[in-house]
C-alpha cells in the first residue's frame, strides 16, 4: 500500500514538473517570437527612416562619397523638379567608371527630393519602354507649355493663311502696276523693279503655303507617347519663312512707296503712283500681320520635351530637364564621354592593356558638371562676365587666352562676353544675354603694359575703360601688371583710377622669393599662396588651397580710407623670415626667359635702398563704397597672369588621378565673381577643389600646442594612468 502511494506520489511530481518545464519552455518560446519580433520591427522602422532620411557617413580624406558644400547648397536651393536623363550603350563603358558616376547620381539624389535620375541602356530590351515612360512623364510635366504651342500654332496657321492669300494679291498688284506704255530706256529700271517685286511675293506665299502643308502633314510621335512633342519643331518650320519673308516685304514696301511719292511723270506715270501707293497699303498691312505673328510665336511658352525626345531618340546622350520656366529654355546637355569614358578595346588581333596614363578625377568631374548644368537652368541672375582688354584682336566667340575660365564659368550658368577697349570706345550693351538687365555685371580688367607706339595707344584707351567702369559704379576685377612707369618717376595709368578708392597698386617693385639650393641662391617671381591671413569671405574659400599668383604687386591702401569706402584684404603674405621682398630693379630679371632665371648667376637680392623687405604685403583687396545711390565692389589682385590658360588651367597627377595643379587660382576667380555679383551666398568650394587631401598650413599657436602635448603631455598621462591603475588594485 505504501508502495504503491509512494509511486503515485513519484508520478504526480514527475507530472508537475512537466507541466513546469513545458510551461517554462513556452513562455521561452513566446520570449524568443516576442523579442524576434521586437528586432524586425525595429530594423524595418530603421529601415523606413533610412530610406526617407538618409545619411551617409564619409571617412575619406578627400570626402569621396560626399558633395561639396557648393553643390548641396545649390541642390537645397532649388524650388522645381529636375531630372538627369542618361541614354547610352553601357555595353561600351568600363563598370568601374559606371559605378563611379552612378554613386555620384545618387548622392544628388538623396541631398535633394527635387533631383531624380533615369537611366536609359538603349541596347537593353526595355530601353524604348523607359524613353516611353519618360516622354510620358515630361509631357504630363509642360501640359501646360505644350497646350499653349499648340494653340498658338493653331492660330499662327490660321494667319499664315490669309498672309499667302494677301502675298499672291499684291504680287498681281504688282504686275497691274506695269506702265502700259511702251517700255523705254528710262523706265526700265522700275519695270524691273515691279516684275522682280511680284515674283518675290509669288514664290514668299508659296513657301509660306509649303510651310503650312509640312507642319499639317508632319507626322506624330507613336501612339505609346505624347502626341504634341513636336509642337515645338513646327513653330521652328512656321518662323524660318516668315522671318525671311518680313524682312523681304520691308524692302519692298519702302520701295513702292517711294514710287508712289515720285514726282518724274516721265518716268513714273500717274496711274502708276495711284497702284504703287494701294500696293504699298497693302504691303504695309502684310508686314504688320508678319511682326504681329513672329511677336506672338516668340512669346509662346518653351518645352523641352520635344527637343529631349529628339536627342534621345538619334544618340546616346546625357540631359538636364528643369521644370516649367527654366533658363535656357529648360534644358541642357552634357557630354557624355565626360561623365561615362568608354571603355579601351585594343585594335582587333592585338592584345594590349589600356595605355598608362593619369586618369581623370571622374567624381568630382562629374559633380561639376551635373552641378554646373543645373545651375545654368535653376540660376537666372547668374552673373555675366566681361572680360575687359587692350589686345588688337578680339578674343570672342573662342576667348582662347581665357578659354578655361570661360568653360569652367559656363558650367555656373555663367555667360562671358568682352570689351576690347583698345578697338572699341564704348562697352557692349549685352542685350542679347540680358535682355531683362536682371543680372549682375562684372568686368574683369586684364591690365597691360605698353611695349611699342601701337601698344601705347591702346594702353591708353584701356585705362580710360578702367577710369570709366570705376567712376560709374560698375563692378570690376582689376588685375595689375608691373610698369617700368614708376621707376622713371611716371605714374601708371592703368592703376591711377584706384585713387578715389584709397588703394594704390605697386606696380614698380614686384615680390621677389629666394629660397637657398644645392647649387646657390635661387630667385623666382612665382608665390604660392596657402595662407590668405584674411577674415574675408573669399578668404575663407582659398583657404589651405594653393593660389599660384606670378609676379604679384603689392595691393598698397592709404592710411585714412576716403569717406564711405570698406577696403578688405584677402590675401595678405609676410616676408617668410626674409625669403620675400619687394624688388625695384626687377626690368632685367623680367625680361629673362622664365626657364634660365633659375640659373641666373647674379639674380636680384634683397637689400637695395628702393627695395621693402619689411611686409607684410597685401595681394588682394575687396573694395566697398556707393556712387549715387548703388552700391560698388571693387576686388584689385596685384597679378595679371593668375587667370591665364596656362595657370588656371594646368593639372597635375596626384595618385594616379589629373586634379588641378593651382586649385585656388579657379576658387579665387569664382569667388570674386560671386561677391561682384552680389551673390556671397555662393561663395562656397567646388568638388574639383576638394578632389585631393591637402594638409592646410598650421597656426604658431597651433604648433606650439602640438609641441607641448608631445613633450608633456604623453608622459604626464602616462603618470596619470598609473596613478588611476595603483588605486583601482588598492
Amino acid at each position: 500500500m505504501t508502495s504503491t502511494h509512494t509511486q503515485h506520489t513519484r508520478e504526480d511530481t514527475s507530472a508537475g514538473m512537466n507541466k513546469t518545464a513545458f510551461a517554462r519552455r513556452l513562455r521561452y518560446v513566446f520570449q524568443t517570437l516576442a523579442l524576434l519580433l521586437a528586432v524586425s520591427a525595429v530594423c524595418v522602422l530603421a529601415i523606413v527612416i533610412s530610406d526617407r532620411f538618409p545619411h551617409r557617413l564619409d571617412a575619406t580624406s578627400t570626402r569621396e562619397h560626399q558633395l561639396s558644400d557648393r553643390t548641396r547648397q545649390l541642390l537645397q536651393s532649388l524650388s522645381g523638379d529636375y531630372e538627369v536623363v542618361v541614354a547610352a550603350n553601357f555595353s561600351t563603358i568600363e563598370p568601374a567608371h559606371s559605378r563611379r558616376t552612378q554613386d555620384v547620381l545618387d548622392n544628388f539624389v538623396r541631398s535633394s527630393p527635387r533631383v531624380r535620375t533615369t537611366i536609359i541602356d538603349v541596347a537593353s530590351g526595355d530601353g524604348l519602354t523607359k524613353l516611353d515612360a519618360l516622354l510620358a512623364r515630361l509631357a504630363d510635366r509642360f501640359k501646360n507649355e505644350l497646350s499653349a504651342q499648340n494653340s498658338g500654332l493653331t492660330a499662327a496657321r490660321d494667319r499664315a493663311v490669309g498672309v499667302a492669300t494677301d502675298l499672291s494679291a499684291l504680287s498681281q498688284r504688282l504686275l497691274d502696276a506695269l506702265p502700259s506704255t511702251p517700255a523705254t530706256d528710262k523706265d526700265e529700271p522700275l519695270r524691273r523693279f515691279l516684275r522682280d517685286s511680284a515674283a518675290v511675293c509669288r514664290v514668299s506665299a508659296e513657301e509660306i503655303t509649303k510651310a503650312l502643308d509640312a507642319i499639317t502633314s508632319a507626322p506624330s510621335p507613336s501612339p505609346a507617347r505624347a502626341q504634341d512633342l513636336s509642337a515645338d519643331e513646327r513653330l521652328a518650320q512656321l518662323r524660318r519663312p516668315l522671318s525671311d519673308v518680313l524682312a523681304q516685304i520691308g524692302k519692298i514696301g519702302d520701295n513702292l512707296e517711294a514710287v508712289a511719292r515720285s514726282g518724274d511723270t516721265a518716268i513714273v506715270p500717274a496711274d502708276v503712283r495711284v497702284k504703287s501707293g494701294n500696293a504699298a497699303q497693302l504691303a504695309t498691312s502684310i508686314r504688320r500681320n508678319l511682326g504681329e505673328m513672329l511677336a506672338m510665336l516668340d512669346d509662346l511658352p518653351r518645352s523641352p520635351v520635344g527637343a529631349v525626345a529628339r536627342l534621345l531618340e538619334r544618340t546616346s546622350a546625357a540631359v538636364v530637364i528643369g521644370p516649367p520656366g527654366a533658363a535656357r529654355g529648360g534644358v541642357t546637355s552634357i557630354d557624355l564621354s565626360s561623365i561615362y569614358p568608354t571603355r579601351f578595346v585594343p585594335p582587333s588581333g592585338v592584345s594590349a592593356p589600356a595605355p598608362a596614363s593619369a586618369t581623370i578625377d571622374l567624381r568630382s568631374r562629374t559633380e561639376e558638371l551635373l552641378a554646373g548644368a543645373i545651375a545654368s537652368l535653376a540660376k537666372t541672375d547668374a552673373p555675366i562676365v566681361v572680360f575687359v582688354h587692350g589686345r588688337n584682336v578680339r578674343m570672342a566667340p573662342e576667348f582662347a587666352p581665357v578659354a578655361a575660365v570661360v568653360d569652367r564659368l559656363r558650367l555656373r550658368g555663367i555667360d562671358s562676353a568682352e570689351w576690347a577697349a583698345g578697338l572699341d570706345a564704348d562697352p557692349p550693351t549685352l542685350a542679347n544675354l540680358n535682355p531683362k538687365g536682371d543680372r549682375p555685371i562684372v568686368h574683369v580688367l586684364i591690365s597691360m603694359a605698353p611695349g611699342n607706339a601701337d601698344d601705347a595707344t591702346r594702353f591708353s584707351k584701356l585705362a580710360a575703360a578702367g577710369k570709366l567702369l570705376i567712376d560709374q559704379g560698375r563692378h570690376v576685377l582689376v588685375c595689375a601688371v608691373p610698369s617700368t612707369l614708376p621707376g622713371t618717376g611716371q605714374r601708371d595709368p592703368m592703376v591711377e583710377f584706384l585713387s578715389p578708392l584709397g588703394v594704390s597698386v605697386d606696380t614698380g617693385r614686384p615680390l621677389l622669393r629666394q629660397t637657398q639650393t644645392p647649387r646657390g641662391r635661387v630667385v623666382s617671381p612665382d608665390l604660392f599662396i596657402t595662407e590668405p591671413l584674411g577674415d574675408h569671405a573669399i578668404s575663407q574659400a582659398v583657404r589651405g588651397l594653393t593660389v599660384y599668383l606670378p609676379w604679384a604687386l603689392p595691393v598698397r591702401t592709404s592710411s585714412t580710407s576716403p569717406v564711405g569706402v570698406t577696403i578688405t584684404p584677402m590675401i595678405v603674405t609676410d616676408n617668410a623670415g626674409g625669403s620675400i621682398w619687394a624688388e625695384a630693379e626687377f626690368i632685367g630679371f623680367l625680361q629673362t626667359p622664365s626657364a634660365q632665371q633659375p640659373l641666373l648667376i647674379n639674380p636680384p637680392s634683397p637689400g637695395n635702398a628702393l627695395d621693402d623687405s619689411s611686409g607684410p604685403w597685401t595681394l588682394a583687396a575687396g573694395i566697398e563704397r556707393t556712387v549715387g545711390s548703388t552700391p560698388q565692389r571693387v576686388i584689385v589682385v596685384g597679378c595679371n597672369r593668375w587667370m591665364a590658360g596656362d595657370v588656371i588651367g594646368a593639372e597635375a597627377s596626384v595618385e594616379g588621378r589629373s586634379v588641378p595643379a593651382y586649385p585656388g587660382n579657379m576658387e579665387l576667380l569664382e569667388a570674386s565673381i560671386g561677391w561682384l555679383g552680389g551673390q556671397d551666398g555662393a561663395i562656397t568650394r567646388s568638388a574639383q577643389a576638394q578632389a585631393v587631401a591637402r594638409i592646410p598650413p598650421l597656426s604658431s599657436e597651433t604648433l606650439t600646442a602640438l609641441r607641448w602635448s608631445l613633450i608633456g603631455g604623453l608622459p604626464l598621462l602616462i603618470l596619470l594612468f598609473g596613478a588611476i591603475w595603483r588605486v583601482v588594485r588598492g
